[in-house]
């Protein structure tokens, strides 16, 4: 009668730990939406492994397994949460980056300008001015009209010039206004263009 009594009680197990068992699920459930916060799945597995010796062990069970599968996981959730994060602040870094260059091309253009009256943004040659030609030119010591202009823009030592960091920005949109006397350079999202008005 002994031996029956203790045989029941291993094969039904020990309802005061059924709370163990039931918190391991809780926890598990609660990790999956959480991944990153690492405790939550070890407090999981420790009252999964208390909870296997109760009545409720398919529980402990299944919490253990969720636990164990969401700290395998909770890596790969961080790597992502960090790499979204890191492309939204350099996202961020390079439009403001691009806003200062393009101030910056204004400022030389304007500063050109001053010194040399050359509107038409020529650098004392022949040929139709381009976004490109300009921020070239203007990264190099420049004699028009008799006036020695120095580097403007810092030489950046690359084929590309002046152009935008930020993916979406394709170029500069220059506007010279001879009549008010006016230079406004602005970040394009459809590539270079330049218009000069008399």
């Amino acid at each position: 009668m002994e031996m029956n009594m203790t045989q029941q009680t291993i094969s039904n197990g020990d309802p005061a730990r059924n709370k163990f068992a039931v918190t391991s699920l809780v926890l598990s459930l609660v990790s999956i939406l959480l991944s990153p916060i690492i405790l939550i799945q070890i407090l999981g597995i420790i009252f999964g492994i208390k909870g296997l010796k109760s009545e409720k062990r398919r529980l402990s069970i299944t919490g253990l397994v969720i636990n164990s599968l969401t700290i395998v996981i909770a890596p790969f959730v961080i790597a992502t949460i960090a790499f979204s994060m890191f492309a939204g602040i350099l996202n961020n870094v390079q439009q403001k980056a691009d806003i200062a260059m393009a101030n910056e091309i204004e400022q030389a253009i304007i500063y050109y300008i001053t010194e040399t009256n050359d509107f038409g943004m020529t650098f004392g040659e022949n040929g139709k001015p381009t976004v490109e030609r300009i921020t070239t030119k203007l990264q190099q010591e420049n004699i028009v009209n008799g006036v020695k202009v120095p580097a403007l823009l810092q030489n950046d030592n690359s084929d590309n010039g002046y152009t935008p960091l930020y993916r979406e920005h394709r170029g500069w949109k220059i506007v010279i206004d001879k009549s008010d006397m006016s230079v406004d350079v602005s970040i394009s999202n459809s590539g270079n263009s330049l218009d000069i008005w008399d």
